[in-house]
């Protein structure tokens, strides 16, 4: 990009390309093929988005340094192009006539209908636009060790952490979701994630418990994530998710965005790292006490 305004089209473009084959569209699929299990497919199938960052965080921040802006984007738009293309041809929306294993939702649908306007939806827009929001935090992990002394790698140490956090903890809310049911395994992550923060928050500058905390951080990705999907799904049933969870999904999308905006802003003025991190811990909590009154919310 040869400017700032080239740079906003081409995440644009990136973003409409995301939606086309991400979560609204990956997690019908998986209600089609995988309608008993719907939690442990989807946790297995998102946790592998994890899997990169905590992979390629460090040798990106190392190429970053070495090759420079220009050169590592096109490396990385070459991997993304290799990598995505092939499934575009794989895809099939669900199991051909006559093939075994599909059967109906096990459990309760509670409802086909869906309302923009109904307490269920607004409830539950809210609670996934401040839980997703909080996700921006591993951004300002580089700047938070920073401040405290310890270098970028110390950060990009956390951020890989952070997804290593977010992997285990895709697999682990889809298990138990279906077992124990998805409020009581999206509350157990979202418990753990505030643990994450305050370690952050108090870990006087000490290492291991910097990499603690964005590992208990980082599953905070799978509430937004998989926890959102199989609520809407818990909610709306088979014949209204498609409509709902894209909605919601794309109030994260915006979320998430927005967030990013919000946390700059919070840094640029208080110049502390540590303030954004306890921004971000009361977005959390908030974000939780709304999943905490979902429980008792029945669509109308």
């Amino acid at each position: 990009a040869g400017n700032m305004f080239e740079l906003y089209l081409l995440a644009v473009l990136r973003g409409i390309g995301t939606s086309c084959f991400y979560m609204p569209v990956a997690t019908i699929l998986l209600g089609n093929w995988f309608p008993e299990k719907s939690g442990v497919a989807t946790g297995i199938v998102m946790s592998f988005a994890g899997v990169a960052g905590a992979a390629l965080s460090p040798l990106l921040t190392w190429l970053l340094e070495q090759a420079g802006l220009a050169k590592t984007s096109l490396l990385c738009a070459v991997f993304i192009l290799v990598t995505v293309l092939p499934g575009c041809f794989l895809i099939e929306l669900e199991p051909q006539t006559g093939q075994k294993g599909l059967k109906t939702v096990q459990g309760e649908e509670l409802t086909a209908s869906f309302s923009y306007g109904s307490a269920a939806f607004i409830t539950f827009a809210a609670m996934c636009f401040l839980i997703t929001a909080s996700t921006g935090l591993t951004s300002y992990f580089s700047k938070l060790t920073e401040q405290m002394g310890l270098g970028a790698m110390v950060g990009a140490g956390m951020i890989s952490a952070a997804m290593i956090g977010n992997v285990a903890a895709k697999l682990a809310v889809g298990v138990l979701s279906d077992r124990a049911g998805v409020y009581r395994a999206s509350m157990t992550m979202m418990g753990l994630a505030l643990l994450g923060l305050l370690l952050i928050l108090f870990s006087c500058f000490f290492s291991p418990f910097l990499y603690l905390g964005a590992f208990l951080f980082g599953i905070i990705y799978s509430v937004s994530s998989v926890g959102m999907s199989l609520i809407a799904r818990h909610i709306y049933g088979t014949k209204g998710y498609g409509k709902a969870y894209a909605a919601v999904s794309a109030i994260g999308c915006g979320a998430a965005a927005l967030a990013l905006t919000i946390l700059g802003i919070v840094s640029d003025i208080t110049n502390s790292a540590y303030l954004v991190v306890g921004f971000v811990l009361l977005l959390s909590i908030a974000g939780t006490g709304l999943l905490y009154r979902m429980r008792s919310i029945r669509q109308q």
